[in-house]
């Protein structure tokens, strides 16, 4: 069988335009209301197609449920649920995108959250120790957390890093980490 010619033989292959996600700027929140018909949609502003849809009952789920806020922040919440789900680009917050942390301070950020780990555990010892607190831990592995969580800090905020994190450790150890972080101001 022979080889099917290239569909766009004259456009190499790094110059063609690929699909990029698009973001809170290419799109606009759609709401439509009638009698017992409900309809909230993600709209692309220059074709006028729909990313996504939510209609009736599946709509009204999305405010019980506590996706969607009534008012005037419908389109806030709307936007930032399909950002947390992937249908549209997460923008990073400007302030989060410049604070950069110093080598010091992400030791101190580092510190505030085995702390608050170490409280909930004990420190378990084996043929060789393996501890749970920051204290407990050599200059390499404390040099490795660092280096982990700068990646971390860089790529997603420290925010948004916490929130990426609460559903894997829950709500209270989160609220114990972000109330250390705010008393030593790194938040």
């Amino acid at each position: 069988m022979p080889k099917k010619p290239p569909l766009y033989p004259h456009i190499p292959k790094s110059q063609m335009k690929k699909k990029k996600t698009p973001s809170r700027d290419d799109v606009r929140v759609e709401r439509w209301e009638e009698r017992d018909r409900l309809h909230i949609g993600i709209q692309d502003k220059e074709t006028g197609d729909y990313y996504v849809s939510w209609w009736d009952d599946e709509a009204r789920q999305m405010f019980e449920d506590g996706f969607f806020k009534r008012g005037a922040k419908l389109e806030e919440s709307v936007l930032d649920y399909a950002e947390e789900r992937g249908i549209l680009a997460k923008k990073p917050s400007s302030e989060q995108a410049k604070r950069k942390y110093t080598l010091l301070e992400l030791a101190g950020i580092a510190e505030v959250f085995y702390a608050a780990q170490a409280r909930g555990r004990a420190t378990i010892y084996t043929f060789t120790p393996v501890y749970t607190s920051w204290g407990g831990l050599t200059q390499s592995q404390r040099d490795e957390a660092i280096r982990g969580l700068r990646e971390r800090i860089e790529r997603e905020g420290l925010e948004g890093y916490l929130e990426r994190k609460r559903p894997v450790v829950g709500d209270e150890l989160t609220e114990e980490v972000v109330r250390g972080l705010e008393r030593q101001g790194y938040l």
